[in-house]
């Protein structure tokens, strides 16, 4: 079988599931009921992460880089805080400021080890 064409299908998936895990952040975050946004963030955004953790293992099988590199343990540290925190929000039924910012900075720094990629060897030398 080729493998070929399954490239750019575990980058569609890693990518739209990266904007469903957003848009049950978008949901989760926002001011609806607490059985909403509890329903939100257990049934849509934590299966849309494991969905874009999963994709993101076998881009990086494809492309032979270790799971030891800096941003991807950074982006997997970053992501799992950020949904633990999600998670925390369904306690109450408001969501403080403070958790926001600190959900929406988690994501941000997910981003930035996706996007720039640092290594161990660019960080230490």
């Amino acid at each position: 079988m080729e493998l070929l064409p399954l490239w750019p299908l575990l980058r569609l998936l890693k990518f739209a599931s990266a904007l469903a895990y957003a848009a049950g952040l978008g949901l989760a975050l926002s001011p609806v009921p607490l059985p909403l946004r509890k329903r939100v963030v257990h049934s849509f955004a934590s299966p849309a992460l494991l969905s874009t953790w999963v994709a993101g293992y076998f881009l990086t099988l494809f492309q032979g880089t270790p799971l030891t590199e800096a941003w991807i343990l950074g982006g997997f540290l970053a992501s799992t805080a950020c949904q633990l925190l999600l998670v925390h929000t369904t306690r109450s039924e408001r969501v403080t400021c403070g958790q926001i910012r600190w959900i929406l900075g988690l994501l941000l720094l997910t981003l930035l080890c996706m996007v720039f990629r640092p290594t161990w060897g660019r960080m230490l030398g």
